[in-house]
């Protein structure tokens, strides 16, 4: 049997098979995982948003908070989030003392934040 010869009949092959296939009717199984204790209903609420209606709103509030994380990251880097320290001597400035500083809240905010991950994470 030349090489040409196995090709076509490997496609015939396909092709009856895929027609067969297609004469089926073919039924996806879908597997659903069921937790038994607290635990595993806990990791399931934290790790799949499509578990439960709180799954969902966990995954909504962490999302939340790494929007927030990352504005807070963007506003305190602009001059306009940010103030000259009172030790700042304008008559006779250093970088050390008169490098301009953000607001004390997005620091708040970062950690808040970092706390949750931290949580959430472990």
């Amino acid at each position: 049997m030349k090489h040409r010869d196995r090709v076509n009949a490997m496609r015939d092959e396909a092709d009856r098979l895929d027609a067969e296939l297609k004469g089926e009717k073919t039924q996806l199984v879908k597997f659903e995982y069921k937790p038994e204790t607290r635990v595993q209903q806990l990791f399931m609420t934290l790790e799949d948003p499509t578990y439960s209606v709180a799954a969902k709103t966990f995954s909504s509030f962490i999302m939340v908070l790494i929007l927030t994380g990352c504005a807070t990251q963007i506003m305190e880097s602009m001059e306009e989030f940010q103030f000259l320290p009172r030790k700042c001597n304008k008559s006779r400035p250093t970088v050390s003392s008169c490098r301009r500083k953000p607001f004390r809240e997005f620091y708040i905010i970062e950690a808040a934040c970092m706390l949750v991950f931290t949580i959430e994470y472990s």
